[in-house]
């Protein structure tokens, strides 16, 4: 058991996430049957084995011709999935990971049993999409989560949607809404928006699939 450290600057953001999140300063309490971080580790692994399930990828293409890839869950890029005003829920993996992540899968499931749409950003280069831009990815570049965001908000305008990130995922989500509350990112003009749609569906384990195409001009935001 131990109490974890807070590192922070004081603030009034700060001050409303502490208020709301006890939990972050509660002692960490290990599973009885994972003790250790190496036990936690292998159960990991583990549990992209214990899930069935299909994703529909679908491409976007990025004005500096960069390739992202979102991998809705079975089926829930559909129409007939669930009424449009329907929650959805937006997954961006950890580092060098992707929707193939045990973690990924079984968060994708949970939100299903809710009736939602899932749908994971697989960042440039990660879980088979090919780097056809001079950059890859980083913590710090928010551009890429608000293509994405963008992508789905065109698809199913009036559904809510949330977000959820880990590890690097959630550094890139927590700093993409800072700067989109402060105005950085608007609307792209959908004059400038290339629609070319063919999808296909893939398991969690194929590392290829061909999909939706959208160029999205970044330069307008």
């Amino acid at each position: 058991m131990s109490v974890p450290r807070l590192y922070f600057q004081h603030g009034g953001i700060a001050e409303k996430v502490l208020e709301r999140c006890s939990a972050i300063k509660q002692p960490f309490n290990p599973t009885v049957w994972a003790p250790n971080p190496h036990m936690q580790s292998a159960l990991g692994l583990a549990r992209a084995l214990t899930v069935k399930g299909s994703y529909t990828r679908q491409l976007v293409m990025t004005s500096d011709h960069g390739t992202l890839g979102l991998d809705w869950w079975c089926g829930a890029d559909r129409p007939s999935y669930a009424a449009a005003d329907v929650p959805i829920i937006l997954f961006i993996h950890g580092i060098n990971g992707g929707s193939h992540e045990g973690y990924v899968k079984w968060a994708c499931v949970a939100a299903a049993s809710r009736g939602w749409r899932a749908v994971v950003l697989n960042l440039r280069g990660c879980n088979g999409l090919p780097l056809t831009s001079a950059r890859g990815y980083n913590a710090i570049n928010t551009g890429d989560v608000h293509v994405a965001v963008h992508s789905i908000r065109s698809r199913f305008p009036s559904a809510p949607l949330m977000a959820a990130g880990y590890s690097l995922g959630s550094v890139l989500l927590a700093k993409y809404l800072a700067e989109a509350d402060n105005g950085l990112y608007s609307a792209p003009d959908s004059s400038k928006q290339q629609q070319q749609q063919q999808q296909t569906a893939f398991s969690p384990n194929q590392q290829q699939a061909t999909a939706t195409l959208g160029g999205l001009d970044m330069s307008a935001w």
